[in-house]
């Protein structure tokens, strides 16, 4: 409902003139205020749009308007506005804004699907020559932006050598014999000999330099002029971008192709467009007659423009062929930057082609995406975003969501482009995304105090070599980068230096915990330069050619990097890192890393051999954490969206458009079950679920569906053992109880059973999924052994050999240097004199033993400036008596004393001698021996 705010005064009476006839007596004047308040009060209205509509049309269901243009020019804040099913030529472009509480929506009706095109059908051909066909285009061309369509197939601009495979990523390129060097800007220059000896002025060359040491990105430029094997072209950059053309040269030689002249118009599903004549120009396959309405070209840049709107909202339908605009005009470094776009929702939108470009420029990138969001408080959520030579999703601003997407196949051109490209953010969430096939880095980053969490990434690297799943470059402190899936790099021809996540050069302020990095053909993480403050902590890394890698160029070192509790199947931790706690483990660790479950098994070497680290592995089940991203008998987190893609984002099933990847859904049967919705007791059943005729799932549990541990008592008599259940299924509800307590807990993944005694306990699980489904598990809780340390000490090499007894693990400390073993035997060396020695056991609770050794040769006297009292020791036991007499300085006996030397030693007090020199004779059986000792 909309409120018109009217000024009144003390006594209520409105501060306007009203005519004279409508004035009443001041005793009725608050019964008109009223009334007159109520006249004023508008409902929000509901606006339709419809392809049988007319813009003449007050825009009700029963009447609705022709065109998206006209609802959106009259909706304010609060309308919500329906469009019927069909495809609208046209770009949406609200006049107005929304406002807090009363956004202003734009909505498929429920149930129907709607496209909102950029594209234009075209008709009127008539034979060029031979299998060539033309048409005019009535409409003004986008230039590089230019895109053709044949029904449901992406035509290439006319190129040599000709494009034979449908895959966007599979070039067709071919080597180059010699060029210009990385030096030569104006005048530059390709050659290889077979290039054929057309006019190639005007069209473009693109270009992947790969000598050693590059090959970072691809790039595309202007051909100026052309002789057989050989095309010229100015090789400008942008000012802090040469490295562009120093590193990627022709002569350093790579893989090319050339496009866009009429004369490269041989092969099918080929296109040119003549802009002095408006004429495209096509060659169909086997030579085909195009039909009128088939071939479609892109007309508008853009389909939606929200352009420094608020509080606009775009639910549940498809655009094609145009650009999502959300950018914002506020100056990025001004005090109010990102201010005039914001708190706007992208929900249930798919976006294919949507700023496709032929990618000539200066630049690293071109700059062109499907979707652009600036500003702050925007959120993209539930969304596929697909198929651009550009970017797919790129995100700058503050305080964005970007959530549940589904993002993949785009940067055909190699770039620095690529599916997901979040630069200049803060205070950002990014999560539950799926993004894959990239042709440079699937997710490109910069920006700082954003988190990055439960994504699933994969299949970067498609043109490009030396990046990564994840890629950025430099300070962003603090990024948290947690609890994502990296896998499956997937580099062309030779290339390999493809990282799972890869932090560039002088990178700082990341923690990235709790991520699983697996198949990557390079490093699973990457740190060049001056890594600084970054924190490496509960990963899982797995199968790259390394788990860890770094490029420290001289004058560069690593400074507080700490990877820490880290599982991988090598070795090699950063070495100038800080270490700890990681392991290298076998893949029966897990429970299927051939289909990327790196979840624990039962009796993994990683449980609780973990460091406890505050704020990352908090709430951890068992004595001590667990090494590597899964905690067991914690959360089993999975990565990427949480819906079906095959029903599409609107969950309404195909479009129709071109490149999807989905399945018709049948409006009657809304889960796809085969299940009318009027008989479906069931209408929520997941994908491909065998169900009943009632269309519920038929209830089956693969017999080791439950995982079960038990954890042992931390000390006798403790009551602190537990048992923790995990269930692979978790769409049930079950019920866990234990016989011996009558104890109950319902869950439908985890639960835990906590203080419990040592003993053997039977656990059973129920369902009310199936009445007589029962699966029981026999448990014992052990309670820790009390330690025992029995030594044995070997005088003639002076060792000390220790049997251990009662702990897994075993901490010794002997005088003073502290000795990690699982050995149940250990030899340690002894030192002379006396050597104080403790062991204790993995739990304080199960005892310390200590002992004092003493290793002598002869005899020994200490000290030798003594106060109180001193010891004589013996390097063996006696069999006789020892004599004991002391001499001053002047030759007086000032005590004399003959007694046994037990355990080897003897003391004399010398409490109430004075201050000077004396000398000690000892004799015994076999000894005569003297010692000089002062007296402080």
């Amino acid at each position: 409902m909309k409120q018109i705010s009217i000024q009144l005064d003390l006594v209520g009476h409105p501060l306007f003139n009203l005519p004279k006839s409508t004035q009443m007596p001041t005793k009725q004047s608050y019964l008109f205020v009223i009334v007159f308040l109520i006249s004023l009060t508008t409902f929000s209205r509901d606006i339709y749009v419809a392809k049988n509509g007319d813009d003449s049309n007050p825009g009700t269901l029963e009447n609705p308007y022709l065109t998206i243009s006209k609802a959106a020019g009259e909706a304010t804040a609060g309308d919500i506005v329906y469009i019927r099913e069909g495809t609208y030529q046209e770009t949406l472009i609200p006049a107005n804004s929304g406002s807090p509480g009363q956004p202003i929506v734009f909505q498929s009706f429920p149930g129907e699907k709607v496209i909102i095109t950029a594209m234009d059908a075209l008709s009127g051909w008539s034979q060029d020559s031979g299998s060539f066909y033309k048409t005019t285009i009535s409409f003004t061309s986008l230039g590089q932006e230019n895109f053709v369509m044949n029904d449901a197939t992406a035509l290439d601009l006319a190129r040599w050598p000709n494009k034979t495979e449908s895959d966007p990523f599979a070039l067709g390129s071919i080597r180059n014999t010699g060029g210009s060097s990385g030096d030569v800007i104006n005048g530059a220059y390709l050659t290889e000999a077979s290039i054929p000896g057309i006019d190639w002025t005007g069209g473009a060359l693109w270009f992947y330099g790969d000598k050693p040491g590059s090959g970072w990105l691809a790039w595309k430029r202007m051909i100026t002029g052309s002789s057989a094997g050989r095309v010229n072209f100015d090789h400008t950059t942008t000012t802090n971008e040469t490295w562009v053309r120093t590193f990627h040269a022709p002569a350093d030689l790579g893989d090319f192709y050339l496009e866009g002249v009429k004369g490269a118009l041989d092969y099918e599903n080929e296109w040119y467009f003549d802009e002095s004549t408006s004429t495209l120009y096509v060659q169909l396959p086997e030579g085909q007659t195009p039909i009128d309405g088939k071939v479609k070209m892109r007309r508008r840049l853009e389909t939606i423009n929200l352009k420094d709107k608020k509080y606009i909202e775009i639910k549940n339908l498809a655009v094609f062929g145009g650009s999502i605009n959300m950018e914002d005009s506020s100056t990025w470094w001004a005090s109010n930057a990102n201010s005039k776009t914001t708190n706007n929702l992208l929900y249930g939108v798919t976006s294919f082609f949507g700023n496709h470009t032929q990618g000539i420029t200066n630049s690293s990138r071109t700059n062109n995406a499907n979707i652009h969001v600036q500003g702050s408080n925007n959120r993209v959520e539930k969304c596929e975003i697909a198929f651009n030579a550009g970017a797919g999703l790129v995100v700058r601003g503050n305080n964005q969501q970007i959530l549940d997407n589904y993002i993949h196949d785009c940067n055909f051109l190699g770039s620095y482009d690529g599916p997901l490209v979040i630069r200049g953010i803060k205070n950002s969430l990014v999560k539950n995304n799926t993004v894959f096939r990239g042709g440079r880095d699937a997710v490109q980053y910069n920006g700082s105090d954003n988190e990055f969490a439960y994504n699933d990434i994969s299949r970067s690297n498609r043109i490009a070599d030396d990046c990564a799943l994840f890629y950025t470059v430099g300070a962003q402190y603090t990024t948290e980068i947690h609890h994502n899936w990296f896998h499956d790099t997937a580099s062309s021809g030779k290339k390999y230096k493809a990282a799972g996540i890869y932090l560039d050069n002088d990178a700082a302020g990341f923690v990235v915990h709790h991520n699983v990095v697996w198949n990557t053909e390079w490093t699973n993480v990457q740190i060049n330069w001056n890594g600084t403050d970054i924190d490496i902590f509960n990963n899982t890394l797995w199968n790259g050619s390394e788990v860890m890698g770094a490029w420290h160029k001289d004058g560069t070192a690593f400074s507080n990097v700490r990877v820490w509790n880290n599982l991988g199947s090598d070795s090699n931790w950063e070495p100038q890192s800080d270490k700890q706690n990681n392991l290298v483990v076998p893949a029966s660790t897990f429970m299927n890393v051939a289909n990327g479950d790196f979840t624990l098994n039962d009796g993994a070497s990683a449980i609780d051999q973990g460091k406890d680290i505050p704020g990352i592995t908090d709430g951890f089940s068992g004595d001590q954490p667990d090494v590597g991203a899964y905690e067991k008998g914690g959360e089993q987190w999975v990565a990427g969206i949480t819906w079906q893609p095959l029903y599409g984002a609107a969950g309404l099933g195909c479009y129709g458009l071109p490149g999807e990847d989905c399945i018709a859904v049948d409006p009657n049967d809304k889960d796809n079950d085969g299940v009318n919705n009027a008989d479906d007791e069931c209408p929520e059943t997941p994908l491909g679920t065998s169900v009943d005729t009632k269309g519920c799932a038929v209830f089956s549990l693969a017999a080791d569906n439950f995982k079960i541990k038990g954890t042992g008592e931390s000390c006798s008599n403790s009551d602190d053992g537990t048992i923790s259940i995990s269930s692979t299924v978790t769409s049930y509800q079950f019920k866990g109880k234990i016989k011996e307590t009558g104890t109950e807990k319902n869950f439908t993944s985890d639960a835990l059973f906590n203080n419990l005694s040592a003993g053997t306990y039977t656990l059973c699980i129920t369902t009310t999924a199936h009445a007589n489904y029962e699966q029981c598990f026999v448990i014992a809780i052990d309670e820790p052994e009390d330690l025992s340390v029995s030594s044995k000490i070997d005088n003639s090499t002076n060792q000390l050999t220790l049997s251990l007894k009662g702990s897994d693990n075993y901490n010794i400390e002997l005088n003073g240097v502290v000795t990690h073993t699982a050995q149940d035997e250990i030899t340690l060396d002894l030192s002379k004199g006396q050597n104080q020695l403790s062991v204790q056991a993995d739990k304080f609770c199960q005892g310390e033993y200590t002992e004092v050794i003493s290793v002598f040769d002869g005899v020994t006297v200490f000290p030798n400036q003594v106060k109180d009292e001193l010891t004589v020791a013996f390097s063996h036991a006696l069999d006789s008596l020892v004599t004991l007499e002391l001499i001053s300085a002047t030759g007086k006996v000032v005590l004399t004393k003959t007694e046994s030397a037990g355990n080897q030693t003897t003391t004399v007090d010398t409490s109430n001698l004075s201050s000077g020199i004396y000398f000690l004779n000892i004799t015994a059986k076999n000894i005569n021996s003297q010692a000089k000792i002062v007296k402080q």
